[in-house]
């Protein structure tokens, strides 16, 4: 029986396979303990008597694209924002009375992205700030609440594996020179994903599976590997490429790009690493008044004047 190794002979030669199988295993296993339902249709059998707009999908996706501006304007990465949205959804589904007041939602969401950033980037942005970044509508001390509340909730779990931890692995089972540019097609798309609400059910793995795919698919060159990348891709995640459900989640992305006018440029050898042709960067408007410096220290603190400089 052929082993892992065996069956990336032609992958980077600077990866070992064996460490990337675990790693994708440990993933795989942790991925239950941060998955969502349903919870916003689940909340229509739960309504409030004279409660007039609770939250919904939309709402959800404008947090989630606030938060996408202001991790641009530090220069965060992306992920953090996939992080706070997993936190957020969780929190939420536990608490369905916050989905009764969407004044109560966007402190939510402003909080869960405040310590998503604490937590997973090298800068953390200050209590002062998020209070002014709501325009002062909330305060610091309901900021600092609201995190406590929820941290007790999501019982602290604040590293969920992401769809971008698992398409980074499965890009390192690619071939030397072809992984990078098929990750940075696959990113494009986990991105756009972090909005979909549908999608955030899904399993990260499988979402990460059918971007990957998606990727491979918009190339026209061959790719230099002696298995099928589609075999290669189910032994190391145990996911059956052609399965009705990875079909159809790789149906939603491409939908996602669609709908906001992105289109995946075609990649051949003459322009293999480069994506530049891509208009992903104008999805999300940034607001000329701000900005961010990069951090000066391992742990420095943004706060108001850094982000109005």
């Amino acid at each position: 029986m052929m082993n892992f190794s065996d069956k990336c002979s032609s992958c980077s030669v600077d990866v070992d396979h064996d460490s990337l199988l675990s790693s994708i295993q440990a993933l795989r296993d942790r991925e239950q303990d941060y998955m969502t339902g349903d919870y916003l249709h689940q909340r229509n059998q739960r309504m409030v008597p004279g409660c007039i707009e609770p939250v919904d999908v939309e709402c959800r996706r404008k947090m989630c694209e606030w938060s996408m501006q202001i991790i641009d304007h530090c220069r965060f990465s992306r992920e953090s924002v996939a992080i706070a949205m997993n936190v957020l959804d969780r929190f939420l589904e536990s608490n369905p009375s916050l989905l009764m007041d969407r004044s109560v939602f966007q402190l939510a969401s402003i909080t869960c992205l405040y310590t998503t950033v604490k937590i997973h980037e090298a800068q953390a942005i200050s209590l002062n700030t998020m209070a002014s970044l709501s325009q002062n509508i909330y305060s610091v001390q309901q900021i600092e609440t609201m995190e406590r509340f929820m941290l007790q909730n999501i019982r602290w779990l604040l590293h969920p594996p992401t769809t971008f931890a698992f398409g980074r692995c499965f890009c390192q089972l690619l071939p030397q020179g072809y992984n990078d540019v098929i990750y940075d097609l696959t990113r494009l798309q986990l991105e756009l994903a972090i909005r979909d609400y549908d999608l955030s059910m899904a399993p990260p793995s499988y979402v990460a599976l059918a971007a990957v795919m998606n990727a491979v698919d918009s190339i026209d060159f061959e790719l230099p590997i002696q298995n099928p990348l589609e075999l290669l891709l189910e032994y190391a995640s145990k996911i059956d490429p052609f399965s009705e459900e990875i079909q159809n989640i790789q149906k939603q992305l491409y939908q996602g790009l669609l709908n906001e006018n992105v289109v995946i440029p075609h990649i051949n050898n003459n322009n293999k690493g480069n994506i530049s042709g891509s208009n992903y960067n104008s999805v999300t408007n940034i607001p000329p008044q701000m900005s961010c410096h990069q951090p000066e220290s391992p742990r420095s603190v943004l706060t108001s004047d850094s982000l109005a400089a």
